[in-house]
């Protein structure tokens, strides 16, 4: 507890000379601290991690110095609940299901994780995550001139349209049958 407060001491009523000055007292209320490390690296879980076991992981702190190991981790996701338990150090883990973050679809996802020290005192933190396990739709392509025959796809001038992209896409292109991908320029 911080700040200011007020203790009642029950049943000085048959003592009411009696000296209080020296009597010691100590309040344990630390609440233990609990963070989340990335889920991926990234933060942004794409459709192959998803399709995975995904580790979801962070720390047990603790200002009072009190014991880290064995402490209980409830990890909450959705409707999801996993346990974990610490180590020494106050990590902890857990495995979401492969396809459990697939399931819940493109977006934003929170996580929370709960944990409760010895004292009985429970930390609690958030983690927001982006989910995209949607393949992006297949862009347009088209050439910028058609200077053979009409719709025959031959031209000399070898600028091509690309349209369609995603917000943040990039498209490649090669001109030795996939042996070897160049970066496009432009959307």
């Amino acid at each position: 507890m911080t700040g200011e407060g007020m203790v009642e001491i029950v049943g000085l009523s048959d003592f009411p000379d009696a000296d209080l000055t020296n009597i010691g007292t100590e309040i344990i209320q630390e609440v233990p601290g609990i963070t989340f490390n990335t889920v991926t690296a990234d933060n942004l879980v794409n459709q192959a991690e998803a399709n995975s076991n995904v580790t979801v992981s962070g720390q047990v702190t603790d200002s009072n110095d009190a014991p880290l190991q064995n402490l209980a981790v409830t990890v909450l996701l959705g409707t999801m609940v996993y346990s974990a338990t610490t180590d020494a150090s106050g990590e902890w883990a857990v495995d979401v299901a492969k396809n459990a973050l697939y399931n819940l679809g493109d977006g934003e996802a929170t996580l929370t994780a709960q944990v409760t020290n010895e004292q009985g005192n429970q930390g609690e933190t958030s983690n927001t995550f982006t989910i995209d396990v949607t393949a992006p739709a297949e862009p347009q392509v088209s050439l910028a001139e058609d200077t053979g025959d009409t719709g025959d796809g031959v031209t000399t001038n070898g600028q091509i349209n690309v349209s369609g992209l995603e917000t943040d896409a990039s498209w490649e292109y090669s001109t030795d049958g996939g042996s070897s991908w160049a970066g496009g320029e432009g959307t």
